[in-house]
């Protein structure tokens, strides 16, 4: 007596690939399945009528008692009970009722003559019966023209009540028999197979065609056989590991084979059945009309025939179960999924129970009390523990255990359950394939408390209030949960990151639960107060995949940063995929899907629902888009520190910055980092081939920086990059600061190592990463930096000018270039002015404009160091001095002359000139008559240090044609560059004999 599914489907044509469940069997206590003539039924257990949507009239077997079979004729039926009595009833024309007559019988009546014999089994032809009793003597009446009744002695054309086959006791202990259309047959207890009556279609299986055998013949070329059965004219047997047999009739394929005998329909020996059942463990075999089926050792079922003789599966009972009996006649067939357990949902739980279990199985009920009060109940129990070991060998036990040591259950506790219904949108969290959904069923519990040690506890249903459990328990680990110390990386970008996601970690190893699932709780607080129509205001950054999401309505800000809080609406936490990562003993968290950047909290549920009580901080955040880089160049010899400046501030400990060799100072001919080429230069060779070897770590999906960042405009010549340069990479770390300038941006700061850029001036892309690991793509467009050689200050021109500042100073040296952030430095200890400076393509030099110098303000010195810089933070070692010093011109000699005399300038600090390479320059101004217009010229003069304390010019009055007589303005640039202030009149003498108009 068992409990199950019971499956029906037709055994014609495509309606065969669609079963059903019989729900009127659900809950039903099932003796045996029967088929036969276009019948099926379910036979009770319990004295309740059969079931039977073809035959309505076996209902009136419904006061006959506990019933053990049924066998369906053409127009008759046999019922075995449960004390192995045999009722028949339907049309006795032949005597196929047993009852010593020919009359019908409508309803059941006892065979009496078999009242004295414990009978087994039954079996139905077309106008004849058999019964095997207990002894394995076998009995048959009614119709014996072809010889099915197996008599043999010429009183077999009608037997109106049972006879015993005496041909059969040489076969010895009969088990089973089967009967046809008009043959039957036997198996004896050896596994031989015997037949007799009708073989015109070779249904005998003995070699040949015999119109009538009345006696049992012999099978032969059969191995063992565990199961037989007879079809309308062929006939089938089940031999275990040796498959399956067939033989006879096989024009619709119901013998398993495309064709029979050659030139024939049929098959006078038994062959074995091919195809996808040529391996398979037979136990059971069905024939039909027209067709074979078949159940094997695993439970699945194989049909074949009704025009397909290759044997197949049905698609459609894939997830059906295990099938532990068939019956079938020649319109369908049932099978029986015998009450079982399949899975659980969770596979563990945690020791403090208290959490909903969810079991999986077949022939699922629940027999409610009238006050309905539902029978199930589950049970959770396991074998004492001595150890403290933790699930397969997954995490530490705890310490004691419920009873110590010896036999029996530490663990036996029995809660009330529930029938659910599988959802339609099951998902492989539960276990719960497609084909599943249809048959498979769920018991919901709560876990009760579990012990103190983790381990496997056995999981068993009760259908009818505890007295009998499903004998198959399923295993549900039970766990400790575990306590979370650290997520790595903490920070992963948009898109999960190189690696799509982060390791939990917990502080021993986690066990590997296959339904565990991660939670992501944000921290950001809702915010309703997002201005309408603000950028993304209606963005939908739902995850994917979850009915749980959060909602960001300003994805385009920053997430993170302390000026610019996120908006963030609340609408469940996130739930992601977890993978066990069995190197480090954690999970391995999916986050490929989170859909924009957040701070929140990361915990972790074994079970898929029971989450721990630790959790560990995540960062998501946008990748980082570089917008600048100061400086944009430095010495080899490093020391610089660097900023690069990005878009968006993260709170970060991890963060990193990589500076890859780009070989070549330019790529297509234009400068690197969208500086002109300098006159007379072409373009290096292509950068990309080592810019795509530099990049050794997997880029990041970010935006690509499409013009060069503002400061980073190195003009690099060719000429200080030398060819053949190392390829580099190397990581540093930096540290992260938010912008003061821009509200909601970061700042990424490191200092270049000693000596660790190479010995070749080289450019470098730069790339950045907040966590360490995933760093943005090295791009064209992406920033560069400039590693060059040590600067050095070799001269100025002029080397001294006016304390009032303005003086022009061309810086000799270098190697210098064309950069925005070279400047120079004018100092004197602690006391300094820094001024920026430019770069002069044509003489390669720099050029600065002296600032004011009050001497007094800087310690009295007047004579302070210049050094310059073309970052604006590292500085020339070889430097020299710059005087400040105003002078004056106090006289002339003489004050008036021919053109070309020789004259001589005498004032204060002359001697400032004494061995400065500057050229003196002398302006002679000439006003015209109309008051406006001035006429000047500028000759060069010569310092003479001899003459005199401060020592004077020397200098030729120059030639202004058409103007004798004039008086002209002279002033002095002692340098050459700064006319000081302070003047005197010259007055040109008109050459003799020149006379006035």
């Amino acid at each position: 007596m068992v409990t199950g599914d019971v499956h029906a489907w037709a055994n014609v044509g495509d309606v065969r690939r669609r079963p059903t469940i019989v729900e009127a069997c659900r809950g039903a206590h099932i003796a045996s399945l029967a088929g036969g003539y276009g019948h099926t039924a379910v036979v009770p257990a319990d004295g309740a009528e059969p079931f039977s949507t073809t035959m309505p009239a076996v209902r009136a077997l419904a006061g006959a008692g506990a019933l053990r079979e049924l066998a369906f004729g053409k127009e008759h039926v046999l019922a075995l009970t449960a004390e192995g009595e045999v009722l028949t009833f339907g049309k006795g024309g032949w005597g196929q009722l047993g009852h010593a007559s020919m009359s019908d019988a409508p309803e059941p009546r006892l065979v009496r003559k078999l009242a004295d014999r414990r009978v087994a089994r039954v079996a139905a032809g077309a106008l004849h019966s058999l019964a095997l009793a207990e002894s394995g003597d076998v009995y048959s009446w009614g119709r014996g023209f072809e010889g099915q009744l197996g008599h043999g002695d010429g009183l077999d054309e009608a037997v109106l009540s049972p006879r015993c086959i005496a041909g059969l006791r040489a076969a010895g202990r009969v088990v089973a028999i089967s009967a046809g259309s008009m043959h039957s047959a036997a198996l004896g207890a050896d596994g031989r197979v015997w037949a007799w009556g009708d073989g015109t279609s070779g249904q005998l299986g003995v070699g040949k065609l015999l119109t009538k055998a009345p006696r049992p013949l012999l099978v032969p070329n059969l191995p063992p056989c565990t199961a037989l059965s007879c079809g309308y004219m062929h006939t089938a047997v089940a031999a275990g590991v040796d498959g399956a047999w067939c033989w006879g009739l096989g024009t619709h394929g119901q013998l398993g084979r495309e064709a029979a005998e050659p030139n024939r329909r049929f098959a006078l020996s038994p062959s074995r059945v091919g195809g996808a059942l040529a391996d398979a463990h037979v136990v059971a075999i069905e024939c039909a009309g027209g067709s074979t089926t078949a159940l094997d050792a695993d439970g699945r079922v194989h049909v074949w025939g009704d025009g397909d003789a290759a044997p197949s599966q049905i698609a459609a009972l894939a997830g059906a179960g295990r099938f532990g009996a068939i019956a079938s006649s020649g319109k369908g067939t049932l099978g029986l999924v015998q009450t079982s357990l399949s899975h659980t949902a969770p596979t563990c739980a945690p020791l403090a129970g208290g959490s909903k279990i969810r079991v999986f199985g077949w022939g699922f009920y629940d027999r409610r009390a009238p006050d309905g009060v539902s029978s199930i109940v589950v049970r959770f129990a396991r074998a004492a523990q001595t150890g403290g070991a933790g699930v397969d060998g997954a995490g530490a036990g705890g310490s004691g255990g419920d009873d110590g040591g010896g036999g029996g259950p530490t663990l036996c506790s029995d809660v009330p359950g529930w029938i659910e219904a599988p959802r339609p949108n099951a998902t492989a969290a539960d276990g719960v394939s497609s084909e599943q959904r249809n048959a498979l069923r769920c018991v919901e519990a709560i876990v009760p408390a579990l012990g103190a040690l983790e381990g496997v506890v056995d999981v068993s249903v009760s259908f009818d209030g505890g007295d009998s459990f499903t004998p198959a328990p399923l295993a549900l680990h039970a766990v400790a949960q575990p306590h979370l110390v650290a997520v790595d990386p903490p920070l992963v970008p948009v898109g999960g990151g190189s690696g799509g996601g982060a390791l939990l970690l917990a502080d021993a190893p986690i066990f590997n639960a296959a339904e565990v699932v991660a939670r992501l709780t944000p921290h950001a607080a809702p915010r309703d107060d997002a201005p309408d129509g603000a950028p993304g205001d209606a963005a939908d950054a739902r995850s994917r995949g979850s009915a749980n999401a959060l909602e960001l309505l300003n994805p385009a800000d920053d997430a993170l940063s302390t000026r610019a809080q996120p908006r963030w609406r609340r609408t469940g936490d996130m739930l992601l995929r977890a993978t066990y990562d069995e190197p480090s003993g954690g999970f391995f968290i999916d986050l490929s899907e989170v859909p924009a950047p957040l701070v929140g909290s990361i915990s972790l549920a074994l079970d898929g629902v029971t989450f721990t009580d630790s959790s560990c901080e995540l960062t998501v955040y946008a990748p980082p888009v570089v917008t600048r880089l100061a400086p944009a160049s430095g010495p080899l010899s490093g020391g610089t520190v660097m900023s690069v400046f990005v878009e968006t501030y993260v709170r970060t400990t991890t963060a990193a910055v990589r500076l890859s060799t780009l070989v070549g100072a330019r790529e297509g001919g234009a400068a690197v980092n969208g500086a002109p080429p300098p006159p007379g230069t072409t373009g290096g060779a292509p950068a990309a081939a080592a810019e795509a070897a530099a990049a050794r770590a997997p880029p990041l999906a970010a935006p690509a920086v499409e013009s060069a960042p503002a400061g980073a405009d190195a003009g690099v010549d060719d000429a200080q990059l030398e060819a053949g340069a190392e390829p580099l990479a190397l990581t540093l770390a930096a540290r992260m600061g938010e912008d003061g300038e821009r509200p909601g941006g970061g700042v990424l700061t490191f200092t270049v190592p000693p000596n660790a850029l190479g010995e070749t001036p080289a450019v470098f892309a730069i790339a950045v990463s907040l966590n360490g690991v995933d760093f943005t793509p090295v791009a064209p467009g992406a920033a560069r930096f400039f590693a060059h050689g040590e600067l050095a200050v070799s001269a100025l021109q002029p080397s001294f000018g006016p304390p009032t500042g303005g003086t022009t100073v061309r810086v000799s040296g270098g190697p210098f270039f064309e950069t925005s952030e070279a400047r120079a430095k004018v100092h004197a200890g602690a006391s300094m002015r820094v001024v920026p400076a430019v770069y002069e393509r044509a003489s390669r030099a720099l050029e600065f404009v002296t600032p004011p110098w009050d001497a007094a303000e800087h310690g009295g010195v007047s004579d302070p160091i210049v050094e310059v810089s073309l970052n604006g933070a590292d500085w020339t070692i070889w430097c020299t001095h710059f005087t400040f010093v105003q002078w004056e011109l106090l006289a002339l000699e003489p004050p008036n002359a021919l053109p070309g005399a020789a004259l001589k300038l005498r004032g204060a600090n002359f001697a400032a000139a004494a061995g400065a390479p500057a050229e003196v320059r002398v302006r002679f101004q000439v006003t015209l008559a109309d008051g406006e217009q001035i006429v000047e010229k500028i000759v060069g003069g010569t310092y003479d240090s001899a003459d005199g304390a401060d020592g004077a010019v020397l200098v030729e009055a120059p030639l202004f044609d058409g103007l004798p007589g004039a008086v002209a303005r002279v002033t002095l640039a002692l340098n050459g560059v700064d006319y000081a202030p302070g003047a005197r009149d010259f007055k040109f003498d008109e050459p003799k004999g020149s006379k006035k108009k």
